[in-house]
């Protein structure tokens, strides 16, 4: 609240990314030419974690960054061109955790790598003084806040030394320059201008994602020490660590994976069931097929290319053979949803690997250690075993992971790996392969009423205005992050404490639980402690289109976006955990084509029986108080009415406006669960597009809809089943827009520490908004949610309308001259409306400027009436004799600010203000 003494303290706001996960090469970097890569020896890591860079310093150890590994026994692999090599056991720094200087890790491969040359590892503490410019390097992003999504490419930046450790060797090196982006966490840093080998002289371990990186130096005697004592213990000779290491040449005739041949008479068997198999000297295996389903429009020769990639000729003359269409008619356009059988694909790829069974492995925990994608363009596994309620189709093909094993590993059993055993491990299905052909066994018992439940996710090229610039959008990163840290100030002070919330998505269900982004932000329900049933049960049914990725899409919104989401994976501190809930089935039945109101009958997406009733089931079991409702439907769901709308209800609802429907209410267009946004614990949310104003895809009515959020090109990850990898795209739809509101809320709640009831999180996200009267008739008072501004509970924030924005700090009102106090009294002129008068703790929000009304400017006021407790609003005009006295948190200044230089005040929610006596 306003008024609140708070001891200031001058703080630098640096936002630290921890640079994993993928995403192209050094910020402001360049490409490296092919012939001048291999003396960097860089490689691609990819591990439990995500995807990182290394440096081979050896010819069987690789140097990376300690968090890219985290505490998996199977760190996974590393790429070097097309191949994969398999990495036997990475150490980290025993310090790491306790010194950030210590981030180092050295794993060991388990055959030479097919590398010539190796860098020397510079561990001279004298070799690196301020100013000095060294050579940065790796696979990551190459645009500004890590907003390019593609990964791979390697590239070599420059940076200079701005600060170095301390003399007792804390802490990590500052560079300003070309900045490390995601992916290049654990590259190599090298001396810039040497004629002769490389000098690797530090690791990559952070960045502000725009200038600033953070190294670790191997220079450090911690390093030296520890670095040349695994070289021993592993006989694995380190350049410029291990005696004898000198001259860095690799081992001549350098292995690749050992790899087993199945036995000749079960060759045949295994590649008819997987699904791949060896190139014969035509290029094609006759009598194989594969079934899979075209899309509308889309011609023969570009379902093959789609699924394929390019094919010989001799393909397309296999192809016509077994379909007995002409060559010509490949260029024609099919209908789409049909299935095509053509013949398996052409490409020859490493696709599994020999490993030996360990204590403790499953063939669950062997899945689960595998990268998220494999290098080469190979596909990751769609199942792990064939899905509950469902049944095999004519032949299973390579996307079930448990298939592939068996067909690799004749006699084998499964669920009893014997300690010691050589199997083969399926790495990856064959090039082409798609969905699991499923047939769903009958369902009965389906709520009728919710079987024209539809998606909210419109096209990408929706009428749409996209934002002109995506650095702060669909918010700041930089201002959320100053908004916890501020938080955090006056919580330790406080001693109060954060808690994770845990959010409901009821939804198409979430692919590949345990990657990506979801790697560890995702509650099992039931906790039952099966991860690989959780896995499947959420796992979303097949359907032809992109649409079953809406989930995913919800989910990682939910959780931030892909960038923030990124960040909290990696440091698994996430305040917002997920719980998915798959709602959706789809059933074999008679529909009515709306277009044509046609009988038909097909596949349909359908509400599973009881489907609400596990969502609340899940939302009091898990504590879990905030529920994602992206859908819409024509009827009531009377789960949502049992469960009690109101204050005493342990829910708040963050539900879709929906899509296409134009107004919305009770008399006509009614849409649920959009129209319970009148109630107290329900937040219904409208679309906003690039410009702030509400697209016309948006459904929107003031009386229901209290807030809106960005709802047009939003980021969003999403997943390509075909070719089983998560994908950064950009979004439209009201769909897009709750899961923010939902993320907002969980975070409200989180740094509350749990302590707010429904009603009270919805109310903070209202008087955090950015209101607008041009956007009044379709959104409550205009309302825009502001996430950095709704974070700040702890502290009063205020927008001025030039520099410095959004601060957060404590606030005085001042009234002529002289601070009000607590219990003062504000006295506001409202026209028609008669006076307002409040006392200065019962103001919620204040924007100077909201309306003009005859040429008279008024404000809005937010304040807690007294007789009910509850959020009041008034059009008002602010007096002109009163103005703000600010102390800003972050900056360490005062300012006095009058009203026409202030845009909207919100006084701190937490902790809250007891008066001394009753109003």
């Amino acid at each position: 609240m306003l008024n609140v003494r708070i001891l200031l303290r001058v703080l630098v706001a640096v936002s630290l990314v921890f640079v994993t996960r993928p995403a192209t090469a050094i910020i402001n970097g360049g490409r490296v030419p092919a012939e001048k890569e291999d003396a960097f020896a860089a490689v691609i890591f990819r591990g439990a974690q995500g995807a990182c860079s290394a440096t081979a310093v050896g010819p069987r150890v690789l140097l990376t960054a300690a968090f890219c590994i985290g505490a998996t026994d199977r760190p996974g692999y590393v790429g070097i061109g097309p191949r994969q090599y398999a990495i036997e056991r990475c150490v980290l720094h025993p310090d790491y955790g306790s010194r950030r200087e210590a981030d180092f890790a050295l794993c060991f491969t388990r055959a030479d790598l097919p590398l010539s040359d190796f860098p020397r590892v510079d561990t001279a503490p004298g070799t690196l003084s301020l100013g000095l410019t060294v050579q940065i390097t790796g696979f990551g992003c190459q645009a500004a806040g890590g907003y390019d999504s593609s990964y791979g490419i390697f590239g070599v930046g420059r940076a200079t030394i701005s600060s170095l450790p301390d003399e007792g060797g804390a802490g990590q090196a500052q560079l300003t320059g070309d900045a490390l982006c995601f992916g290049d966490g654990g590259g190599g840093v090298f001396l810039a201008g040497d004629a002769g080998p490389k000098r690797l002289v530090g690791v990559n371990s952070q960045s502000d994602l725009q200038e600033r990186s953070y190294i670790s130096l191997t220079s450090s005697r911690s390093f030296v020490q520890w670095a040349r004592g695994l070289s021993i213990r592993h006989e694995s000779p380190i350049c410029g660590v291990s005696e004898g290491a000198e001259g860095c040449k690799a081992v001549a005739g350098s292995a690749i994976l050992d790899v087993i041949t199945p036995e000749p008479d079960t060759f045949s068997d295994v590649m008819t069931q997987v699904g791949t198999y060896k190139i014969p000297d035509d290029g094609i295996v006759e009598g194989s097929v594969l079934k899979v389903s075209a899309n509308p429009e889309e011609t023969l020769r570009e379902l093959v290319d789609r699924v394929c990639g390019p094919e010989p000729e001799r393909y397309f003359e296999a192809l016509s053979e077994s379909t007995g269409i002409p060559d010509p008619s490949f260029d024609e356009p099919m209908v789409g949803g049909e299935e095509i059988a053509i013949p398996l694909c052409s490409l020859d790829t490493v696709w599994y690997e020999t490993t030996l069974v360990r204590s403790g492995d499953t063939l669950w925990s062997i899945f689960k250690s595998q990268p998220d994608v494999l290098l080469g363009g190979l596909p990751r596994w769609q199942f792990f075993e064939v899905p509950p309620g469902s049944v095999e189709g004519d032949a299973v093909n390579s996307g079930v992971f448990v298939e592939a094993f068996k067909a690799l590993n004749p006699g084998k059993n499964p669920t009893a790996l014997a300690i010691g055993d050589r199997i083969l491990v399926p790495l990856a299905p064959a090039s082409g392969t798609v969905h699991l052909a499923q047939k769903l066994a009958p369902q009965f018992g389906i709520t009728p009423q919710l079987s024209l439940t539809d998606f909210e996710l419109q096209s990408e090229d929706a009428d749409c205005v996209r934002p002109a610039s995506y650095e702060n959008y669909p918010y700041s990163v930089q201002g959320l992050l100053d908004a916890l840290q501020v938080n955090r100030i006056v919580m330790d002070e406080g001693r109060a404490k954060r808690i994770q919330t845990r959010v409901i998505i009821a939804d198409s269900g979430l692919y590949q639980v345990g990657k990506s982004i979801f790697s560890w932000a995702v509650v099992p329900y039931p906790r039952d402690g099966n991860e690989r049933k959780f896995a499947n049960r959420v796992q979303p049914v097949y359907w032809p289109d992109e649409k079953m990725s809406h989930g995913t899409q919800v989910a990682s919104l939910v959780l931030g976006g892909p960038t923030f989401g990124r960040f909290q994976a990696l440091m698994k501190s996430s305040p917002v955990m997920v719980v998915p809930v798959r709602i959706y089935d789809v059933k074999e039945s008679e529909f009515i084509n709306p277009q044509t109101n046609e009988r038909k009958s097909g596949l349909q997406r359908i509400v599973q029986q009881n489907a609400f009733d596990t969502v609340l089931k899940a939302a009091k079991d898990l504590d879990a108080r905030i529920v994602n409702l992206s859908i819409k439907t024509a009827s009531t769901i009377p789960e949502m009415e049992q469960d009690g709308f109101g204050e005493q209800s342990d829910i708040l609802f963050v539900v879709a406006a929906g899509n296409g429907d134009g107004k919305i209410g009770r008399e006509t267009t009614v849409t649920y669960p959009a129209v319970y946004g009148d109630h107290l614990n329900v937040l219904a949310v409208a679309a906003l597009d690039g410009e702030g104003d509400v697209p016309v895809f948006s459904n929107w009515n003031s009386e229901f809809v209290h807030i809106a959020a960005p709802g047009c090109s939003v980021p969003v990850l999403s997943f390509e089943p075909a070719t089983t990898r998560f994908f950064e795209g950009r979004w439209h739809g009201t769909s897009l827009s709750a899961p923010l509101v939902s993320f907002a809320a969980a975070l409200v709640d989180s740094e509350a520490g749990g302590n707010l009831r429904p009603w009270q999180i919805k109310e903070r996200l209202v008087v955090a908004s950015d209101l607008d009267e041009k956007r009044a008739d379709r959104v409550l008072d205009g309302r825009a949610l502001d996430i950095p501004k709704a974070s700040a509970i702890w502290v009063d924030a205020v927008e001025t309308t030039k520099a410095p924005g959004l601060i957060f700090g404590a606030a005085t009102i001042i009234k002529s001259g002289a601070p009000l106090k607590m219990e003062s009294v504000l006295r506001f002129d409202c026209g028609e409306a008669g006076d307002l008068a409040i006392r200065v703790h019962q103001l919620r929000k204040l924007t100077p400027r909201f309306r003009n009304v005859n040429g008279k400017t008024f404000g809005k006021i937010y304040y807690q009436k007294v007789a009910t407790g509850r959020l009041e609003g008034a059009a008002c005009m602010v007096p002109d004799n009163l103005s703000v006295q600010f102390n800003d948190l972050l900056g360490g200044s005062s300012l006095t600010l009058s009203m026409t230089e202030i845009a909207d005040i919100v006084p701190r929610m937490l902790p809250r203000y007891e008066p001394d006596q009753p109003n």
